[in-house]
């Protein structure tokens, strides 16, 4: 019936599939960059996201391995000081809890943590009886801590000194 219907037009049945393969082509042609196009846009969409995840995942896991080592550290100093005086049955100073307050970055926290620990590492070992607690806050309170070209200042906000020595510790920014 199409053919018939193309004869009374005045066109033969080669006739319009000789104009309609160069139409026909030529969506082809558009319907192909179209389906590449979107081929190659939904492959980078997802290498932008699995990257984002991955890259999530290993700051999750450097921040968790940076506590690791810095906890490792705390652990090998007080394990040598207290090696040290095993054989006397004293009070002892066994451990240094330091409490900040600080609104700053989790690895910042860290690094502050770990070097106000390192100030006070001379603590462990020591008899309770004999540390005194103006020398303990004159080590900390006003210092200056400069880390990764940040300059901090701390103040101590109390002190109990037991066979755990905790200090509660403000840090600010300078």
């Amino acid at each position: 019936m199409r053919c018939q219907h193309w004869a009374k037009l005045g066109g033969s049945n080669k006739k319009m599939w000789a104009t309609m393969d160069p139409i026909k082509k030529s969506r082809q042609r558009i319907y192909g960059i179209f389906l590449g196009t979107g081929f190659i846009l939904g492959m980078l969409i997802g290498i932008i996201f699995i990257t984002l995840i991955v890259s999530y995942k290993i700051d999750e896991f450097h921040e968790q391995v940076h506590h690791l080592q810095s906890a490792i550290a705390d652990r090998e100093v007080r394990l040598q000081k207290l090696e040290e005086v095993i054989n006397h049955r004293r009070y002892l100073v066994k451990d240094i809890n330091i409490h900040l307050e600080f609104d700053g970055d989790y690895l910042e926290r860290l690094s502050i943590e770990k070097a106000l620990k390192d100030r006070c590492n001379i603590l462990l070992g020591k008899e309770v009886k004999t540390i005194d607690w103006d020398l303990v806050i004159a080590m900390i309170d006003n210092r200056i801590l400069r880390l990764q070209n940040t300059e901090y200042q701390a103040h101590v906000n109390r002190l109990v000194i037991a066979e755990v020595v905790q200090l509660w510790i403000l840090v600010k920014q300078i």
